[in-house]
């Protein structure tokens, strides 16, 4: 969100929570970091599992730890710290990111498999050991039933 479009008086506030700018900045929001992780899955392909999900727990704290310490950094204040840090390319948004990316991807792994061993996933099902060697599909540049609105990839 830009400046000029951020809530400036308790009635903005108000009013931003639940509207539909709202709506479609976290759809937007969303579909970047899914992009975002699908290109990088593709090279690194389950890296965040090899230690297991013990491993996969710890990868998750640690981009909680520089999260807290962003904050930290400004009394908790955690908007603070993010306009603080917003021009900087390792700054609070990018921990933010990776952790977005990374939650998608062990819920992903949970919604795909019922078992984990590790590093290794055991499909569910017959078919899902076929899909896997097919490439997953282009994400949309619109997500279906709904209107396109200004500012949208």
């Amino acid at each position: 969100m830009d400046k000029q479009d951020q809530p400036t008086t308790k009635d903005d506030k108000a009013s931003y929570f639940g509207s539909n700018k709202q709506s479609q900045t976290l759809i937007k929001m969303s579909l970047q970091v899914a992009r975002k992780v699908i290109t990088k899955e593709r090279t690194y392909r389950g890296s965040w599992m090899k230690r297991g999900g013990i491993g996969a727990f710890m990868m998750l704290a640690r981009k909680w730890d520089r999260i807290e310490q962003f904050a930290k950094d400004h009394n908790y204040d955690i908007v603070e710290a993010y306009q603080a840090t917003q021009h900087q390319p390792d700054g609070l948004h990018d921990d933010i990111d990776d952790l977005m990316g990374y939650l998608l991807l062990v819920k992903a792994l949970m919604e795909d498999y019922r078992e984990v061993d590790n590093y290794h996933a055991r499909p569910q099902r017959k078919e899902d050991e076929e899909e896997q060697t097919t490439p997953p599909p282009s994400l949309p540049t619109k997500p279906e039933g709904l209107p396109l609105f200004r500012g949208f990839d």
